[in-house]
């Protein structure tokens, strides 16, 4: 519950930059509804989705607290997991974790500048 706004907001935003127009001009053409919204639709909006649920995914990653309540004694989270390996004992899996976690932020910041770039190209010419 506590990334829904996030996601909300991102994908409200995705969905106010659309024109209903294109959509309605891919049916005049021919276009089923379910064609229309996978080829015209859906690659408009997905940048707001995946947006969304990075948002998610990072907040959900984040909140620790949360997942102490939520979860049972039995489940353990990689977060929780993460918490106890800092709080209890040194241990050179969390290093690594957290290593994988920088280089996986480092190539999605690199793939973001790239796909960009490769807009910025397409629009000026």
């Amino acid at each position: 519950m506590l990334c829904v706004p996030f996601v909300v907001i991102t994908v409200s935003a995705s969905l106010k930059g659309f024109d209903e127009t294109l959509e309605k001009a891919a049916m005049i053409c021919g276009a089923t509804r379910l064609k229309a919204f996978i080829q015209v639709t859906f690659p408009i909006i997905r940048p707001g989705m995946i947006s969304g649920a990075m948002f998610a995914f990072i907040i959900s990653f984040d909140e620790i607290v949360i997942s102490m309540f939520l979860c049972g004694i039995e489940t353990r989270t990689l977060p929780l997991k993460m918490w106890e390996g800092i709080r209890m004992e040194i241990n050179p899996v969390i290093a690594a974790v957290s290593t994988l976690l920088i280089c996986l932020s480092a190539v999605l910041l690199i793939f973001v500048d790239i796909i960009r770039r490769r807009t910025q190209a397409k629009i000026s010419g």
